[in-house]
């Protein structure tokens, strides 16, 4: 089992959670991201202040999909029980909007072979 850490410097950090060694740093460009991880594929879900939203493949660390959102910060990513579906909190001025992303492991896959 992995633990993920993000911050407010642009990097994410995952741990081994049993030993709390340091298994893989990821730098961005951003000030702030949040992260976490999919239930059941080798996946990793970032997301930006800047909106951009990234998943990587855990295997390989290759980003397999990169998508920019509205101009606003990602506050939250939360991945459904079932790993179907990652629901995305948008900060904006007064509220927080939410998208839902449906997820298809097998078109990842194909990615990831590419």
């Amino acid at each position: 089992m992995q633990v993920v850490l993000s911050s407010n410097i642009g990097k994410v950090t995952i741990h081994a959670a049993a030993t709390g060694e340091l298994l893989r740093v990821i730098e961005t460009d951003a000030r702030a991201l949040c992260a976490v991880f999919h239930p059941r594929e080798p996946l990793l879900a970032l997301g930006c202040d800047d909106g951009r939203l990234l998943l990587y493949e855990t295997n390989s660390w290759r980003v397999v999909f990169d998508e920019e959102l509205p101009p606003r910060r990602i506050r939250e990513l939360n991945f459904s029980q079932s790993g179907d579906s990652l629901a995305v909190g948008i900060e904006t001025s007064r509220t927080r909007r939410w998208f839902e992303f449906t997820i298809h492991p097998q078109s990842i896959d194909s990615e990831v072979e590419q």
